[in-house]
């Protein structure tokens, strides 16, 4: 790599242009892309017990989210410089506040900010995607206006999200089938989703579309002209992703281990998606439900409870990612390129991570 990160030449050893030397015992890879990420989250590490399943999780959240939030901004400072020390070179991340503005302008490190808008009742749709618009406008161009799960839409919001994507040209992402009792909601109104709606006085009637799945309920209302990101997709079955491919034609699956561990005690069908040729992205959700935000370790989950390969599992942290986000200097060591260099350590004898594996920024893609 030349001195602005540019790749110049690809091989082993020294480079023969004398700008870069580097120790190739261990490997090398573009820096990563963090595909979901909730930095704003970062001052509710450690605050919300694992293992607790999905509902007490978000009830969790809501219960913490506005205590101790004077140190929101510093916290998340400190999130995205220990993300780009890691080697994380872009975020696609979650700013349903402002705490994260400052930081992220600042980072080194490259972003997409979504900003989610949440609401089910059909009334309050216009008034909700208002507020979203003028949150979104504080963004600049690196932004989006998206949703925020199958069970928080009103018809009326998802077609107001759907034309702003389609005038805008932005990207959309959504939590997908985190537990059971989405598609609960969706098939018959019943498990402790829909009892939590129904304690907020929700009409159920809006979800419950007769369909095998929320998923299934969901897609066919949201635009097949923009890319679409599902994220976690931990209950998601292998009928459901073949299905899912064939109607949406610019479908990306984020998976986050280490979260859906910390919430659930459980990961996904990983490999339902790579043998499917889906397209994969990893990401790391947020310190509120996860231990840390780091590529490596997400990827050594996949690696040792799912049997995924290294090389698939870097694709899905690099160039897959780049590809859905659009940038085409990241995600691969191509002549040309300014895409970052992580050096991963501690690899086994046959070249997969290990619990000791580290990544390690050696340049920056910016």
């Amino acid at each position: 790599m030349d001195e602005q990160g540019f790749v110049v030449e690809v091989g082993t050893g020294s480079s023969p242009h004398g700008l870069y030397t580097v120790d190739c015992s261990d490997l090398l890879c573009p820096g990563f892309i963090n595909s979901h990420c909730h930095t704003e989250l970062s001052y509710l590490q450690g605050r919300i017990s694992s293992g607790i399943g999905l509902q007490l999780f978000l009830e969790g959240i809501e219960k913490e989210r506005n205590h101790g939030r004077e140190h929101a901004a510093r916290a998340a400072a400190e999130a995205i410089e220990a993300m780009h020390r890691s080697g994380i070179v872009f975020v696609g991340d979650i700013c349903n506040t402002l705490d994260t503005l400052e930081a992220s302008a600042g980072s080194t490190m490259q972003f997409y900010h979504f900003v989610e808008v949440f609401g089910f009742m059909p009334s309050a749709a216009s008034k909700v995607f208002a507020a979203g618009l003028e949150k979104w406008k504080q963004w600049g161009s690196q932004a989006g206006i998206t949703f925020h799960a199958t069970y928080s839409l009103s018809n009326e919001l998802l077609a107001a999200i759907n034309r702003h994507a389609l005038e805008e040209d932005g990207l959309l992402s959504i939590h997908n089938q985190e537990s059971e009792e989405e598609n609960q909601l969706y098939i018959n109104g019943s498990g402790k989703l829909a009892e939590r709606l129904l304690s907020w006085g929700m009409n159920l009637d809006h979800w419950q579309t007769g369909h095998k799945s929320s998923l299934m309920g969901l897609l066919p209302k949201i635009t097949r002209e923009r890319p679409l990101m599902l994220v976690h997709n931990t209950v998601t079955t292998e009928e459901e992703v073949r299905w899912a491919m064939q109607h949406h034609p610019q479908l990306y699956w984020c998976l986050c281990p280490g979260a859906n561990q910390y919430i659930s005690n459980r990961l996904p069908e990983a490999r339902v998606f790579f043998e499917s040729g889906a397209r994969v992205l990893l990401g790391t959700d947020s310190l509120a439900s996860n231990w840390q935000l780091n590529m490596v370790h997400e990827m050594f989950l996949l690696q040792e409870g799912c049997g995924i390969a290294l090389p698939s599992l870097l694709l899905a942290a690099t160039k897959n990612a780049a590809t859905f986000f659009n940038c085409s200097q990241l995600g691969s060591l191509s002549k040309g390129n300014r895409p970052g260099l992580v050096q991963i350590t501690s690899l086994s004898a046959n070249a997969e991570l290990t619990a000791q594996s580290e990544s390690i920024l050696l340049r920056g893609s910016i």
